[in-house]
């Protein structure tokens, strides 16, 4: 068998399985999923993003809710820390 045809077959159990595994990774593990599947400027401008919420005072906060609505929405720093830190693990 050619190699070849092992990739070309969406149907061969090596891809199907090579698909489970992101999808997976995907759901339970989305910081990882990101650092592998994105490129490094997108996790870059994340890890930003990360940083900038994380160091603003509460104040700053209520004028980036505009600019991050993803972290408003979570409410909670310390999820928000775990996802930076789940990230930067990932890129290591």
């Amino acid at each position: 068998m050619d190699p070849d045809d092992i990739f070309n077959n969406n149907d061969h159990p090596i891809n199907r399985c090579g698909e489970a595994i992101l999808e997976r990774m995907m759901f339970f593990q989305p910081m990882k999923w990101q650092a592998i599947m994105l490129d490094i400027k997108s996790n870059i401008y994340a890890l930003e993003a990360f940083s900038e919420w994380l160091s603003a005072e509460w104040y700053e906060k209520i004028l980036l809710e505009d600019k991050y609505p993803e972290f408003t929405m979570w409410d909670d720093d310390m999820a928000i820390l775990d996802t930076q830190h789940e990230l930067l693990a990932s890129l290591n």
